[in-house]
């Protein structure tokens, strides 16, 4: 049966080759082999003829080719080496995050002396091919001190907000109120500007359907890594 097979892979075949190939189509191609796994259930596997990888994340219909950049990337976020301090982690227990998902707003310092006032600390069970293509990507293993944001969202308004029923639509609303003024934020906002005061003051208000003001939002610098670490 594998004489039936295509030789390579769409890359070497192509010149402009899909970025996406479908299951079926992907075991069309005899030189596609498994190479290894990564992390939980992230899979690699490399054309034999003109060394091309591609991922498969658990194990779904979908494999992404990787580009250079992208390759690179892939590697330094499973690299051992991409884990922080016993310090770090215990600040991020201390913040919390969510049942279910791993996000920490935070302030951070990174080892080459950066401070970012707006961070997310983010923690993955696979690296999406999606985040592959950000042109700053940073690593958690960049990072050397973290310290609780004064403006981030409290751990009751984050989990408020990631419960809503519309995150199945890829939206996340919460409602605050303070002074009487109601605001409709995001859970993927994070922080509350402190312009607006402590996020602790404002209280959460049911769904409200009439329009509300908003938050202004702020620049977040995402710092990513494997959920085992």
């Amino acid at each position: 049966m594998n004489l039936l097979k295509i030789a390579g892979c769409p890359n070497c075949r192509t010149e402009n080759a899909s970025e996406i190939l479908f299951k079926d189509e992907f075991r069309k191609y005899r030189k596609l082999v498994f190479i290894s796994r990564y992390g939980k259930d992230t899979d690699l596997f490399q054309c034999n003829e003109c060394k091309t990888k591609y991922i498969n994340v658990g194990q779904g219909k979908l494999y992404h080719k990787l580009s250079i950049k992208s390759e690179e990337l892939f590697f330094k976020f499973f690299d051992k080496e991409n884990i922080f301090s016993k310090r770090v982690k215990e600040v991020l227990e201390k913040i919390g995050t969510p049942p279910g998902i791993f996000e920490y707003p935070v302030q951070l310092k990174t080892k080459n002396k950066q401070v970012y006032e707006y961070s997310v600390i983010r923690f993955l069970e696979s690296v999406w091919p999606i985040s592959l293509n950000i042109n700053s990507m940073h690593f958690v293993s960049e990072i050397d001190e973290v310290m609780p944001s004064n403006e981030a969202m409290t751990l009751q308004q984050r989990k408020t907000a990631y419960e809503a029923p519309e995150i199945q639509m890829g939206s996340s609303p919460i409602w605050l109120k303070k002074n009487e003024i109601i605001y409709m934020t995001q859970y993927s906002q994070y922080f509350i500007p402190k312009a607006y005061g402590k996020p602790e003051d404002f209280s959460i208000e049911l769904e409200i359907n009439k329009p509300k003001p908003v938050f202004s939002s702020v620049p977040i610098v995402y710092f990513i890594g494997p959920v085992n670490v």
